[in-house]
């Protein structure tokens, strides 16, 4: 094989590690453990797999110091999770499943491994992306040596959306290239693309050749019916190299937490591992969220308040209703507790008592550094705020000049484009590849405290933003090329 080739086989067996991390995750958590000893020991003969490869004509070329010493690290990480895994089989084994204490200690184990190993696995597989990764970019970039970059958005529909317009418009005074495509589109015979340009306000369908960046908007990396696609245009630089759907909210909470003076902004929170674990939640904090582990969009969050009466208020899909303490363990009894997660109830409200929160859409710029793109302050009708579920939406200086002075707002904005600009790369390095965006939902307690609610790296909207979106999207993407081209 010739470099290009080894270098490109060498990252698709670390993307092969990924998908397995996330196959072994859900098998540990349904506490399958004789398949999660599987699929680590399979981990680990791709590592070996890999480390082989390093020890060739690449180990003097293109790898730094560095990439061994997460590999290093990493494979003592599967040995300690293995050690944990069969302990965990052993006491299972001599005690009765049912034991408290056995569970808790269960519940343990299995938290510190996913901990652990996100992290590991995350620090050794960036370290391969940024230093490897490139020589792919650069030999396809400097292949092409095409006078204008070619830039392509790459969409699962063929709608003549506002986002396109707003793209193929700032291409145009970019002076670059602009088409957008399906997965339909792509010919991998000819390795063309039957794309589409806007041609005097119309869109015109034409054959392309590859393009030298694309910005995905499918997000489907990993998934097996388009492993194809992505598998045909690995190398090509790709706006966000993450596999589609890939974290989930308990991960992306450790990574937080892992950030030093961010774990402050985290709402207090825990993976549901029985009903003690709400009880407890009940306890500690009164008032509590319960919401899947991963997606949502506003769907199957509960709300659960102790009352001075000391019974429970229980609000779900917009209905409010009072139960007993015994009643909450009944209405859980076939509740796929394990599918969610319980926080503290942050009183983000207006004074009118409306839920509120604020999503903050952060966009690398073409100098590769983070700006923010829009801070919409999302107001809810009921418990949540989603717009797909009545809720409505404003600017935030719009929404802090109703309650506060101007003094207070202009504080209040500072602060919290502070805290987004200098979460947003500290969060990148925590991550396998790096981002061009992110989305960041924020509330604020009664003392204009700023919480972390969620982080959204997966498919971000663009509503009410298409313009602000697409004039930092396309010049990023230009500068991609142009950094590739000349480096």
């Amino acid at each position: 094989m010739g470099n290009i080739d080894e270098v490109r086989h060498l990252l698709l067996l670390s993307d092969a590690i990924i998908y397995s991390k996330n196959e072994f995750k859900n098998k540990l958590i349904n506490e399958e453990y004789e398949r999660s000893l599987l699929i680590l020991n399979k981990m680990l003969e791709g590592l070996k797999q890999i480390e082989s490869l390093t020890k060739g004509s690449l180990a003097s070329e293109y790898f730094l110091s560095d990439i061994n010493n997460h590999s290093i690290n990493l494979k003592r990480s599967f040995k300690k999770s293995t050690e944990q895994i069969q302990t965990l089989i052993n006491h299972i084994e001599n005690n009765n499943a049912e034991n408290i204490e056995l569970k808790k200690l269960i519940n343990e184990v299995i938290d510190d491994i996913l901990k652990q190993l996100d992290l590991f696995i995350s620090r050794w597989k960036r370290s391969l992306e940024l230093n490897v990764k490139p020589i792919l970019y650069k030999h396809v970039i400097k292949t092409n040596n095409s006078s204008k970059a070619n830039i392509a958005l790459m969409d699962v529909n063929k709608d003549d959306s506002e986002f396109k317009r707003a793209c193929a418009y700032v291409a145009h005074f970019e002076k670059v290239n602009f088409f957008y495509f399906t997965p339909s589109d792509v010919d991998f015979n000819n390795k063309q693309i039957h794309g589409y340009t806007l041609n005097n306000d119309t869109w015109k369908q034409k054959i392309f050749v590859y393009p030298d960046v694309i910005h995905d908007r499918i997000r489907m990396k990993g998934f097996p019916q388009l492993k194809k696609l992505y598998d045909e245009f690995y190398g090509i630089p790709i706006t966000s190299e993450l596999m589609g759907d890939s974290m989930d909210k308990l991960e992306a909470y450790g990574r937080i937490f892992n950030i030093k003076n961010f774990n402050n902004y985290l709402i207090p929170y825990s993976r549901i591992n029985s009903l003690d674990t709400i009880f407890y939640f009940l306890e500690t904090f009164n008032k509590i969220i319960i919401k899947p582990i991963k997606g949502s969009f506003g769907k199957n969050i509960i709300y659960i308040g102790k009352t001075l009466s000391n019974n429970y208020e229980v609000i779900k899909e917009n209905k409010k209703h009072t139960i007993s303490h015994n009643e909450i363990s009944e209405a859980f009894k076939n509740f796929p507790l394990k599918k969610f997660l319980v926080q503290r109830y942050i009183n983000s409200c207006t004074p009118e008592g409306f839920p509120f929160d604020i999503r903050v859409h952060l966009f690398k710029n073409k100098q590769f550094k983070w700006e923010i793109g829009k801070i919409l302050v999302r107001i809810g009708r009921s418990l949540v705020t989603n717009f797909s579920s009545g809720g409505s939406g404003c600017e935030l200086p719009e929404f802090l000049s109703r309650y506060y002075d101007k003094k207070t707002c202009k504080e209040l904005n500072e602060e919290l484009e502070k805290l987004c600009l200098s979460f947003a790369p500290q969060f990148e390095e925590t991550l396998e590849s790096n981002l061009n965006e992110l989305g960041l939902d924020l509330a604020m307690d009664e003392n204009k405290k700023f919480w972390i609610i969620e982080v959204n790296v997966n498919l971000i909207n663009y509503r009410f933003h298409h313009i602000e979106s697409a004039r930092r999207i396309i010049p990023y993407t230009n500068s991609i090329v142009e950094f590739y081209k000349n480096n």
